[in-house]
């Protein structure tokens, strides 16, 4: 491969560059991309290495190229190996580009003017969109256009657009959307209306959080709601039934609500009733309501909840958000109804954008739960046992928020992941040689993305807590009663975390080096020495985590397939844990305690297990200190 040229570019406007393949590869790239919806990444690949072998023939003994002859090349070689629709759509790209500088003065206006051609090709290709679907898909170009052109520095642009960085948030940077939340339902009135609030604020909430949102601990926040609700209908079918058996005017209602209100849970002893009445018909009387009481109560509740969980599920206007429901914490009499009845809509129904977040303690594990596993539901679970457990509350992702520079506001519950961006690991495998070389360029991409993460931390920071219609109502982020409407943000965010997170961790080691299974361990504590030092300098929070979003990890694939051909692996980019898939259970879940302890910013563990082995494979990893595991079926686990 011809990738090592001295050549010096000379662009349009004179400047001198260092000879740059990458972006010849992705200016054929997209040449395709414009063209075709699905295509072999391994013909850029060919059209490239094509490129690069003419350039060495040819301007081997030169010192200069300029952009107009790269271009002409590219035109050349396209034709040659057969590709003429590519071809005319390069020169048809091509001759749109210089009309557009031709217009437009200012750099940044001509490079705005892509956005429009975007649009063009995605209103062609996207036939299938409804017109909600488009404009939300128009707004998105736009505002990503708008960002790289006149939000982010240029170096960061260049390696977003280069595939060396994702930046996750780039659609919407300009709107100071942050990535992620933990929901204190605390901090929600407990009101007749208290799960309908939850409702609202939620679907809300997706006009300011763009990636996920975890319902903290459900079970615990609707405790108060059931007591409360429970108590006005047991008081109505009380009243109701005295008087349908004729015993109400013989009752002082009074002295019966005084002993339900005075109750500490619905799990009512009925030996106070008997108190207040002689007669053992009336307290029979009594206790038929109580039972039908509290099945009322469990009809209403999953009816209620059942709305909750089928709205959150839904997209409204495109907006793709994913949702935890972390239950389990609560073991009262009150907090097992809610279980029973969360346990059993996720059993009924299939939501797709929703994950239940069981935690687990050393309790006998009810036979939903394993039913829920077998039968494919969206489920993960928190070891509470684990020793890297500390009252944390999981994201949908796998990731999490703990840790924070103040000690005294560690936890998860109402804060935030500001932002979040993924560094591509194979790229710098496949573009170094040796394992030092390795580090170093890592070392390198890691400043960098922690640089861009700080900027994106400064421009949302700039903001006002009046910016934020939803965030900030009720006070559901931590510290923001304490700053008012016409201050600005930076006091709540500092909060907050800013995540790195890699992708294809488990196909850079197999490159570096095939045979040390524990590379994988020695890149994350590498990783978290740089990030300890840049919290103690920028004191901002960064954090580390694996990405497993397709859409990130097919995005550097496509692009590395582009460039390295062969190089790259033809499964994909996966985590690390792919690289230890051929483990027994128990060394496995030791060395991913390890890893989850070193990825600060959370992920889930993930293995496979056959139906009949999955209670006692769930048994296993709670003796680990795995803190947040899912379990799908397979042949092994």
């Amino acid at each position: 491969m011809y990738d090592n040229f001295d050549l010096i570019i000379v662009k349009r406007s004179g400047q001198r560059v260092s000879f740059n393949g990458t972006k010849i590869a992705l200016a054929i790239k997209k040449a395709f991309d414009d063209l075709y919806d699905e295509y072999d990444v391994s013909k850029v690949n060919k059209v490239y290495e094509d490129v690069l072998k003419y350039i060495n023939d040819n301007y081997k003994d030169r010192k200069t190229i300029s952009v107009e002859d790269i271009q002409d090349i590219i035109e050349m070689i396209l034709k040659e190996d057969g590709f003429i629709n590519v071809y005319e759509a390069f020169n048809s790209y091509r001759l749109k580009r210089a009309a557009s500088r031709e217009s437009f003065e200012v750099k940044q206006q001509h490079k705005f003017v892509k956005a429009i051609e975007t649009l063009s090709l995605t209103a062609q290709k996207d036939m299938m969109m409804n017109p909600i679907e488009t404009l939300y898909n128009f707004g998105s170009i736009i505002s990503g256009e708008f960002t790289k052109s006149y939000l982010i520095d240029n170096k960061y642009t260049r390696l977003h657009d280069e595939g060396i960085m994702h930046i996750n948030n780039i659609d919407y940077y300009a709107l100071g959307g942050l990535k992620a939340l933990v929901l204190d339902l605390n901090k929600i009135e407990v009101t007749d209306d208290f799960i309908n609030s939850i409702n609202v604020m939620s679907i809300n909430l997706r006009e300011e959080i763009f990636g996920e949102i975890t319902l903290a601990s459900l079970d615990d926040a609707l405790v108060p709601y059931i007591k409360r609700k429970f108590n006005n209908i047991f008081k109505r079918k009380i009243k109701e039934n005295l008087d349908l058996t004729g015993f109400l005017e013989y009752i002082d209602l009074n002295d019966i609500y005084d002993e339900i209100d005075l109750a500490e849970s619905i799990n009512i002893d009925f030996k106070i009733f008997f108190k207040a009445n002689k007669s053992e018909v009336i307290n029979r009387v009594i206790n038929n309501t109580y039972n039908d009481s509290v099945d009322y109560l469990k009809d209403e509740l999953y009816k209620e909840l059942g709305i909750l969980f089928s709205n959150l599920n839904n997209n409204i206007n495109n907006f793709k958000i994913n949702y935890g429901i972390s239950i389990l914490g609560n073991k009262s009499f009150e907090g097992n109804i809610i279980n029973d009845i969360i346990i059993s809509l996720f059993s009924n129904n299939n939501y797709e954008r929703l994950k239940l977040i069981i935690k687990l303690d050393n309790q006998e594990l009810d036979k939903k739960i394993i039913d829920l596993v077998k039968n494919n539901k969206n489920v993960g679970f928190i070891n509470l046992q684990a020793k890297n457990y500390k009252e944390i509350e999981y994201l949908p992702s796998g990731n999490m928020i703990y840790h924070n520079l103040n000690e005294d506001k560690m936890g998860s519950k109402g804060r935030v992941i500001i932002s979040d961006t993924s560094i591509n690991l194979p790229r710098m495998a496949y573009s170094t040689s040796d394992k030092d070389s390795f580090f170093e360029e890592l070392d390198r991409n890691i400043e960098l993305t922690k640089n861009e993460l700080k900027d994106n931390f400064e421009y949302i920071s700039s903001r006002y807590k009046k910016n934020y219609e939803y965030l900030f109502k009720d006070n559901i982020l931590l510290d923001s009663e304490k700053i008012d409407d016409n201050q600005k943000i930076r006091k709540v965010l500092k909060n907050g975390t800013l995540n790195i997170s890699l992708v294809g961790l488990s196909e850079a080691c197999e490159y570096i080096d095939n045979k040390d299974i524990h590379l994988g361990i020695d890149i994350l504590e590498h990783i978290n020495k740089l990030l300890n030092k840049y919290n103690d300098e920028e004191r901002l929070l960064f954090t580390l985590s694996e990405s497993e979003d397709s859409n990130v990890t097919d995005y550097f694939l496509n692009i590395d397939k582009s460039i390295f051909g062969s190089k790259v692996s033809n499964k994909g980019y996966h985590p690390y844990i792919n690289l230890v898939n051929d483990m027994e259970l128990k060394d496995k879940v030791k060395l991913m305690s390890e890893y989850q302890r070193l990825t600060t910013g959370g992920h889930v563990f993930r293995t496979g297990s056959k139906k009949t082995e999955i209670l006692n494979n769930i048994n296993e990893i709670q003796k680990s200190d795995v803190s947040y595991f899912e379990i799908s079926l397979g042949d092994k686990a």
